[in-house]
C-alpha cells in the first residue's frame, strides 16, 4: 500500500479480503489507509470506502494488459 500511494495508485490490497470478516479487509488495512492519508472521507462507512477503493483497484488491473493465459481463457469463452 505505501508503495501505491508513493506512485499515486489505487491501492491493489483492496482486493484482498475475508469471507469471515463480510468481504472487507482487516482493520489493520484501514489504519494504514488513514497513516497514508487516504482513508474514508469525514463520516464515510468503512463498507462505503471498501467498495469506493475496491472498485479503484479493479479498474487498474483491467487497465493492466492480460496475461497469455488469461487471454486465451477470454478468447475460450472462460473468465
Amino acid at each position: 500500500m505505501r508503495e501505491d500511494a508513493a506512485a499515486g495508485r489505487p491501492f491493489t490490497a483492496a482486493l484482498v479480503v475475508g469471507r469471515l470478516r463480510g468481504g472487507v479487509p482487516a482493520p489493520g488495512c484501514f489504519e494504514l489507509d488513514d497513516d497514508l492519508g487516504r482513508g474514508p472521507a469525514d463520516r464515510e462507512d468503512q463498507g462505503v470506502f471498501h467498495a469506493r477503493i475496491y472498485g479503484d483497484a479493479l479498474t487498474l488491473r483491467t487497465d493492466r494488459p492480460r496475461s497469455p493465459l488469461a487471454a486465451s481463457r477470454v478468447a475460450q469463452g472462460d473468465r
